[in-house]
């Protein structure tokens, strides 16, 4: 068989430089990827295309180019940008999928070489990084495992009702709100699903785009936290005939926080208006009486904080479907428990599921709430009035000064209240990921996630090539196609000292068995 060769003349033409191009110098270029292909120019002469390319990029998308040359003149008017420009016009007309993918660019210019003869043996060309399709629901897609599953509640949709999640977010819901996709109406009961995403480790796990475009501006999202809602019955999902209503409870307050909502096709956001925080104050709790029955267990010393006792009491009766709440508190601790028959909850109270025993354990037994354990079920009311409870006499309401009242969602999708920013100064970087423990490349890369800790957001990006805040705190994960899960430290990563251009080496933690779940994260980075 004939390999063909296509050598096209390049006829130097002065194009204007690339903006912004970013410049990387190194003595020479020896760098070898998995997900990388070489198309070599010989020296100031013409261009080679690789005779394989189309094979090894269709149905690929290429994020990013480097174009390589040596910084060596053998004329001080030779004109090193033109020639680089004039190339890559020339790439451009050869292989269209350059303009149509839209890749970051790098300029490597190695300095090595000091005669032609050395020049002559050095690379010079084009490496295309290159890789699968990665928009935002492939990345949604591909980490639905590690996500926090949604908290699920029943409705009838001839009544709607209203539905107080973990949190003090409160959902409500108009009766007749939902219809089948054909726009028939629902009938009977229907799932209702519903989940947040608060801080730093439920951002990194959604796969959620955190960018944002206004007036021709890239912005990045700080998040005061997002909710998704969707609604289903059987296997059919829903769409929405009325806007659903949340009182959403923030992360935190925060000036210039906006509320938006992101097109489930495109991933892309849009501004619906600012936030309003009303600081208002939300009662939980029930008392016994003539209501309700409950047994009053053994008193509590004030040094152990109601998460312990709760898990202490459950481990020690090996109880199922219980019900408690803490009274007399101080703080996080308690002097008293009560257990409370499920079975005689007031009117009006609902049912939210409860995550796996680990993350309540660790994180959510807390002042004021009252937990179903064992059965995993949550109970709640939001007071009619300031900061009381159903019942007097028992304790104090629990205030909750971020909730913002009356967000409307008028379809099912993931909305959110945001801060935007934009980085002082970015590095646009290709990371060489290797195993700390081997040190061997690792294979197989398919996301990576950067977690950026001076903010509220954690950004997805091809492993080929991806942006971060210098002047932040930042942690990367990356996740392989073999369900691998790598992390490179806050610490390693500052010491990296990475600028816009480079090619850094990212030295890995594997830590596939040890982050599983959001809360898994979250624990490790300290949130």
């Amino acid at each position: 068989m004939k390999r063909i060769t296509l050598i096209i003349l390049i006829s130097v033409i002065s194009f204007p430089l690339l903006a912004s191009t970013p410049i990387q110098k190194v003595h020479k270029y020896e760098m070898e990827q998995e997900g990388t292909i070489r198309l070599p120019t010989d020296f100031a002469d013409a261009l080679l295309l690789h005779p394989e390319l189309a094979r090894k990029i269709t149905g690929k998308t290429i994020y990013h180019i480097d174009l390589v040359y040596t910084a060596y003149k053998e004329s001080p008017d030779f004109n090193q940008e033109a020639l680089n420009n004039n190339r890559i016009e020339q790439l451009k007309r050869l292989l269209p999928q350059v303009s149509a993918d839209n890749p970051s660019w790098t300029w490597v210019e190695q300095e090595g070489a000091e005669t032609r003869e050395e020049a002559k043996a050095y690379f010079h060309g084009f490496v295309l990084h290159f890789g699968n399709p990665l928009d935002f629901k492939e990345v949604r897609k591909f980490l639905k495992p590690f996500q926090t599953a949604y908290s699920t509640y029943i409705i009838e949709n001839a009544k709607g009702g209203v539905y107080i999640h973990s949190s003090g977010s409160r959902i409500n819901i108009p009766a007749n709100a939902v219809i089948y996709e054909d726009g028939t109406p629902v009938v009977g009961p229907y799932e209702l699903q519903y989940r947040e995403f608060r801080d730093q480790a439920d951002i990194a796990f959604s796969g959620i785009p955190m960018t944002y475009d206004e007036r021709e501006q890239n912005y990045n999202f700080s998040s005061a936290g997002m909710f998704e809602l969707r609604a289903k019955q059987g296997d059919a999902q829903l769409k929405l005939a009325q806007p659903v209503s949340v009182d959403f409870n923030c992360t935190r307050q925060a000036d210039d926080v906006d509320f938006y909502e992101m097109d489930d096709e495109s991933g892309v956001w849009e501004k619906k208006h600012p936030v309003a925080f009303n600081n208002a104050q939300v009662g939980f709790g029930v008392a016994a009486g003539a209501d309700m029955q409950a047994e009053v267990l053994e008193p509590v010393n004030l040094s152990v904080p109601i998460s312990e006792v709760l898990w202490r009491q459950m481990e020690k009766s090996n109880m199922e479907d219980q019900v408690f709440q803490a009274t007399n508190l101080e703080g996080d601790r308690a002097l008293q428990m009560f257990e409370i028959d499920p079975e005689e909850l007031p009117k009006g109270w609902n049912v939210d599921p409860m995550p796996k025993r680990k993350w309540w354990k660790r994180r959510h037994l807390r002042v004021g709430h009252m937990w179903g354990l064992g059965g995993g079920q949550v109970f709640r009311k939001e007071s009619n009035t300031n900061g009381t409870l159903l019942a007097e006499g028992v304790n104090e309401g629990h205030t909750y000064p971020n909730l913002v009242r009356g967000l409307n969602t008028p379809e099912f999708g993931v909305y959110n209240c945001d801060q935007i920013y934009r980085i002082g100064t970015p590095a646009n970087i290709s990371p060489i990921y290797v195993d700390a423990a081997t040190g061997k490349a690792i294979s197989r890369q398919h996301v990576t996630c950067v977690v950026d800790l001076n903010y509220n957001g954690s950004f997805s990006f091809h492993p080929r090539r991806i942006t971060c805040n210098t002047e932040s705190r930042n942690v990367v994960l990356l996740f392989t196609s073999d369900e691998k899960t790598y992390v490179l430290s806050e610490e390693k990563f500052a010491a990296l000292k990475t600028h816009s251009g480079e090619t850094p080496t990212f030295e890995m933690e594997d830590m596939t068995d040890a982050l599983e779940t959001s809360e898994d994260l979250r624990e490790y980075l300290n949130l």
